[in-house]
């Protein structure tokens, strides 16, 4: 989970330098993310109504893509995006904790776990 909502960040904030893909292309797409989710739920109805067509409208530009990047900041999305990837990633390591493998197995887990979860692509 915590990786899927790192690459939701990524594909909405993400430096088009390091990830490959074009800055913003999530929103272009319309992709239905729990950042866009988390968002929404905090927006009155006529910012939403706005945000809602620029997501279905499959055409932004980059005035409108920074409009809605920062109406998911100024929302609170991201930063409790950010929150739940936390969460998930100490849960992720609680649970390898449990599981009856080596020291060393269980110390790469945690290093693969913390790389993908925490990247930058």
């Amino acid at each position: 989970m915590a990786f899927q909502l790192r690459d939701d960040i990524l594909g909405v904030f993400g430096d088009p330098e390091i990830t490959g893909k074009p800055a913003g292309d999530d929103l272009r797409e319309g992709k239905r993310t729990v950042l866009i989710a988390l968002t929404l739920e905090t927006l009155p109805n006529s910012v939403a109504r706005i945000f809602e067509e620029l997501l279905t409208s499959g055409e932004i530009d980059s005035d409108q893509l920074e409009f809605m990047r920062a109406t998911i900041t100024d929302s609170k999305a991201l930063e409790k995006t950010e929150r739940l990837i936390s969460e998930h990633s100490l849960r992720s390591v609680e649970a390898l904790a449990s599981l009856e493998i080596s020291d060393q197995g269980r110390k790469a887990l945690a290093i693969l776990a913390d790389q993908v979860i925490n990247r930058a692509k």
